[in-house]
């Protein structure tokens, strides 16, 4: 898990303000006990990068374009897609700043665009959905 998405999932917990508190303090008496050698055996590091549930990356820097793409199962149909792209995109500040999905199809700010039904009908073998 990259720091940034666990940050991200606190900060829609609600609770991300308590839990940098904590953490800093941890880690500040973690690293404190380290230079004065009273570490216990086999105490490791408070900070702690747990498995993601969700795939996620973070993007920086000068991109100008990107895309992510969904394709369901074409042998098993479903009334709901299992899966859909989603783009978010978050400040420095952790305010988000757009969301795409099938439900937020556009952003003009970030010239951002949902769309389904994006390949060549002669390839088309199942729904596909990309942002």
């Amino acid at each position: 898990m990259s720091p940034f998405a666990r940050k991200y999932l606190k900060y829609r917990e609600g609770n991300l303000v308590d839990f940098e508190e904590e953490e800093k303090e941890k880690f500040d008496t973690y690293v404190q006990r380290m230079q004065a050698e009273e570490l216990d055996e086999g105490e490791t590091n408070p900070v702690v990068y747990e498995t993601m549930p969700h795939f996620h990356c973070e993007l920086t820097g000068g991109i100008n374009r990107i895309a992510f793409s969904t394709a369901d199962d074409p042998f098993f149909k479903t009334t709901t897609p299992k899966y859909y792209p989603e783009a978010v995109v978050v400040a420095p500040d952790g305010t988000i700043q757009a969301r795409i999905n099938p439900n937020e199809r556009s952003s003009g700010e970030f010239s951002m665009t949902y769309q389904d039904d994006i390949r060549d009908p002669v390839l088309k073998i199942n729904d596909d959905r990309k942002v």
